[in-house]
């Protein structure tokens, strides 16, 4: 029981190390080109990686979660892990082609100039992200967040150079931050995966044959991913079409004090979703509601201490002169705050869902009430202060969450 506990202890510190890792990578690259760009190449950048999130949430609904679930209540671990190895690389290409249409359309709403070398730098991120999350996601799946961590590592060290290589033969922008991105990814986990996975002459049939055996519980998680992605994401494009790329600028910046924590989300959740669909098999769901509990009373006394001090790392940095065109960024600073607790619990009660085609049938529900609330809205944005639509994203994780948790009582 003890050592149990250990290897959980040093699983959970290694998960946090990893997200740690994979946090200082993001928040560093948006830092350079807040720091050496202009204010609107930030909020295209912005733009493009609320996508990127699109494109991981449908990877997370279609192929990670449902992985993690039938692999922890199956025998045959070995045949999920090579058949979702060599899926994995599939859908990388395939996400990596279908982006060419998503950066047409950013183009076309926020009004940014089209550039082909733009668009081969996007794509190649979405392609190395994809590979990433995808290696990830099978060490988490066999509860080796060592393995994560050190994955990850290798990434950050890869972006880092890439972007040290580039800084020497021009400036760093948004273009060479995902160019460095896939670069990384492609580097750090396309060899491991084309390793573990098995690249026959059957590949595409068997890749198409797992993936349709992930999709009976992926499908419920695909609208409800999509679903989620509007109710949390979609703003950036909400707020330019009202406010222009400039003021998506000044919010995706004061998220960036706050995306470790969403990181971290991430992560708990990868940690999570193992333990929990192993004691659904068991039927115990004492561990469950005992690990809920600690996930909110740890999520709000962290999210209390983290928000001070951020507020407090703004006015440092603000006093220093950095960060010189993005001001009074402090309301943003707190609204983000509240969202991501919000969010952090309903992540917490979510996962408790995601053991089951029926657990993913209640959560797609879950996505729509939030949707109905974005909805109804956005006819009042144009009335109000940008602000708002950080009140508006509130609202929805909140009602979410009640929603969520009277599910999880009546499944759990």
């Amino acid at each position: 029981m003890i050592l149990n506990r250990l290897n959980k202890f040093r699983s959970g510190l290694f998960a946090l190390a990893d997200q740690g890792v994979v946090s200082v990578t993001n928040a560093a690259a948006g830092l350079l080109i807040i720091q050496f760009g202009e204010k609107v190449e930030y909020g295209v950048y912005a733009l493009l990686f609320s996508a990127i999130l699109l494109i991981q949430g449908v990877q997370m609904a279609l192929v990670i979660s449902p992985y993690t679930t039938g692999i922890n209540q199956s025998d045959d671990r070995y045949s999920h892990r090579v058949r979702v190895a060599g899926l994995s690389v599939l859908f990388a290409v395939v996400t990596m082609v279908l982006s060419n249409g998503i950066y047409v359309l950013a183009s076309a709403i926020s009004g940014f100039e089209f550039s082909v070398g733009s668009m081969l730098c996007f794509a190649l991120a979405v392609f190395g992200i994809v590979l990433r999350e995808a290696l990830r996601a099978i060490s988490y799946a066999d509860k080796a967040a060592e393995s994560a961590f050190r994955n990850n590592a290798v990434f950050s060290i890869l972006v880092a150079f890439c972007l040290g290589l580039f800084s020497l033969v021009g400036n760093i922008g948004s273009d060479a931050v995902l160019l460095a991105f896939g670069v990384a990814g492609l580097l750090s986990a396309l060899p491991k995966l084309l390793a573990i996975g098995e690249f026959s002459t059957r590949y595409i049939d068997d890749c198409c044959r797992y993936f349709m055996e992930l999709f009976k519980t992926g499908r419920w998680a695909l609208k409800g991913a999509v679903l989620t992605w509007f109710n949390t994401n979609s703003y950036n494009y909400i707020v330019t079409i009202f406010f222009g790329t400039l003021v998506v600028a000044d919010i995706a910046a004061s998220r960036l004090f706050w995306m470790p924590v969403g990181l971290v989300i991430a992560g708990w959740g990868s940690i999570f979703r193992p333990y929990v669909s192993g004691w659904y098999k068991a039927k115990s769901t004492v561990n469950t509601k005992k690990l809920i509990l600690v996930s909110a009373i740890v999520g709000l006394i962290c999210a209390i201490v983290y928000e001070f001090v951020i507020q407090h790392l703004y006015t440092v940095l603000s006093e220093l002169g950095f960060m010189s065109e993005y001001q009074n960024l402090s309301l943003y600073l707190w609204l983000w705050g509240t969202f991501f607790l919000f969010s952090f619990l309903r992540s917490a009660v979510g996962a408790a869902l995601m053991v089951s085609e029926r657990g993913y049938k209640l959560l797609s529900n879950v996505a729509v009430v939030g949707l109905v609330i974005l909805v109804i809205s956005t006819m009042f944005i144009g009335y109000m202060e940008a602000s708002f639509v950080l009140f508006i994203l509130i609202a929805i994780e909140l009602v979410q969450l009640m929603v969520s948790i009277f599910y999880m009582r009546k499944f759990v």
